[in-house]
């Protein structure tokens, strides 16, 4: 038996917003998977995190025992400060008196700008920072990972490196300063986001983006970053959850499309609503047997679109699922649909369901924006791709699968073994330790 020496363990601290139970979308997976994979690589994993609770999702126990190990340990901000940071900013919005409507509107959204920066997790930075710091006295850490967005969270992270002198990374996700996602109703918001993102990328030791677009719109904006100092560690998917038998029984007879994840104003499912109502209208067979899957959590609004639609026979709502039952839910389903706006920021982003989508070994209807997803899905031919708003080409790919469906001709877009490997969380791991190690 080999007995691993305490103080050859390595000793990682990893900042995030959220965390199991806890969820938020793509974002915490991969952190789920980072933790998971470290610590069978016995790696002492410690995350510091918040308790605060994304409205759009839920709680998924199941991925906390996942991640049920020695070698794993979490700690949580508590709610008390978050609460009181968000009455902060519900009493200052607010303003008694017959004021002119776009003023009073003005004003508040001024407001807002000032209480949002870098964004609305910013009432937890001091504190985080000094619970952060409480942690790498007592754990003995070697390394410092912060993981945004929340970019509030990389503030803490720079704290954290200027205080302690400890190895830092960044793990950037989505892009920061200047992104279409973010509001910049006033000018001076973007020119504090450049300085914040300016002063994080450059004390950080190294910098891993999500995508190569992240990594090139870095660069743009901060062309005093050595390029090398950026490196690409893709989302990905986990083999071990591929391996689970499913308790979902897949109807034979029905066509099914689904969908998975958060749908908003922005990330609108609209356009798939009217290329599912035209498609139908142009070939009346495919109603016959075509069913909409919209796995997640539903606001009001989605159902209501729905109805307005006269869809209510098409379209499945399951509500929030744990991450295993989503997974079920992809191999259950004919058809995955991805969704990306560039207003979201989808021409840098590369969606962490895409992998997940892959390992699935299910054709993707790509209805997104020009960018860097586009051009995996072109290339790779795993799919079939349209404008995020172009109805007659969502029209077109749902009536052009359906006849594939009925030919049996759906495998053709499977990506190779070889090629899927490639993305596996493990895999981005094992590079990540590697080039850790490095660092030292």
């Amino acid at each position: 038996m080999v007995t691993i020496r305490a103080d050859s363990i390595k000793r990682i601290l990893m900042i995030t917003d959220t965390f199991p139970p806890h969820v938020g979308g793509g974002g915490t997976i991969r952190m789920v998977k980072f933790a998971k994979y470290f610590s069978l690589k016995k790696w002492k994993v410690t995350i510091l995190t918040t308790t605060a609770k994304r409205t759009a999702a839920g709680e998924d126990k199941e991925l906390l025992k996942e991640i049920s190990s020695n070698y794993i340990q979490i700690h949580r901000v508590g709610t008390t400060i978050l609460n009181f940071g968000e009455r902060l900013k519900n009493i200052l919005g607010k303003r008694g008196g017959k004021l002119d409507i776009n003023k009073t509107k003005k004003r508040r959204n001024l407001i807002a700008a000032l209480l949002a920066i870098p964004d609305s997790l910013n009432i937890c930075i001091l504190t985080m920072v000094w619970a952060g710091l409480r942690l790498i006295r007592k754990e003995k850490i070697n390394f410092i990972i912060a993981s945004s967005p929340s970019f509030s969270i990389l503030v803490v992270g720079y704290f954290l490196k200027m205080i302690s002198g400890k190895h830092f990374i960044v793990d950037i996700r989505d892009d920061w300063a200047g992104s279409p996602a973010h509001s910049y109703d006033f000018n001076f918001r973007k020119i504090i986001d450049l300085f914040l993102e300016r002063k994080v990328m450059r004390l950080a030791d190294m910098i891993i983006a999500t995508s190569t677009g992240i990594k090139k719109s870095l660069l743009e904006k901060h062309p005093m970053i050595p390029g090398e100092k950026i490196r690409i560690v893709f989302n990905g998917f986990d083999p071990q959850d591929f391996e689970i038998k499913s308790s979902i029984n897949k109807n034979s007879e029905k066509f099914i499309i689904s969908y998975l994840g958060v749908l908003n104003y922005v990330k609108t499912p609209q356009y798939i609503f009217e290329g599912l109502k035209e498609a139908i209208q142009r070939e009346p067979e495919i109603g016959n047997y075509i069913k909409l899957r919209l796995v997640g959590k539903r606001h009001s609004w989605v159902k209501k679109l729905v109805k307005e639609e006269n869809l209510e026979d098409f379209v499945e709502f399951t509500g929030f699922v744990s991450h295993k039952k989503s997974i079920q839910y992809m191999l259950t389903s004919d058809i995955l649909v991805l969704i990306l706006f560039k207003e979201e920021g989808g021409d840098t982003a590369v969606p962490g369901k895409l992998y997940e989508y892959l390992a699935a070994r299910k054709p993707i209807l790509a209805c997104v924006c020009e960018g860097e997803t586009r051009k995996f899905v072109i290339q790779q031919r795993v799919g079939k791709v349209t404008s995020p708003k172009g109805i007659d080409s969502i029209v077109n790919a749902i009536i052009e699968f359906y006849q594939e469906w009925r030919k049996g001709e759906l495998k053709k877009y499977s990506m190779s073994s070889s090629l899927l490997g490639q993305y596996s969380r493990e895999k981005a791991v094992i590079g990540l330790i590697d080039l850790l190690t490095k660092m030292e």
